[in-house]
């Protein structure tokens, strides 16, 4: 089932998956799937300016390498910094931008995990 089915945590077929990160520190953040099977990095600037991060499916790998399928079975979503940094950085407006439309997950804080 995915988001077209009432289930904003679940992407569309063809769907990204779009955050918006702001953190004072420039670093690199690991963005994971599932208690981390799959994780994507995500490299914000820094300067404490929100930015928009944007990652397919394709750009999730397992430790072997291996990428992601497609979006079905998505239940967690886990961001950490690679290094513990201080302060942590902010994740906000988790959303699924495909072709010309967004599904926007109301309930972000239910999803993340930290």
């Amino acid at each position: 089932m995915g988001a077209d089915n009432g289930e904003p945590w679940q992407g569309l077929e063809g769907a990204k998956l779009a955050m918006d990160v702001r953190s004072q520190n420039t670093q690199t953040l690991h963005v994971g799937l599932n208690r981390d099977e799959h994780v994507a990095e995500v490299k914000p600037a820094g300067g404490g300016q929100w930015q928009t991060v944007v990652r397919s499916v394709a750009e999730f790998r397992d430790r072997s390498g291996k990428t992601l399928a497609d979006w079905n079975g998505l239940m967690e979503l886990k961001r950490a910094p690679k290094h513990q940094a201080d302060p942590r950085p902010e994740f906000s407006n988790l959303r699924w931008p495909v072709d010309e439309k967004e599904i926007v997950v109301d309930d972000l804080e239910g999803l993340i995990k930290q």
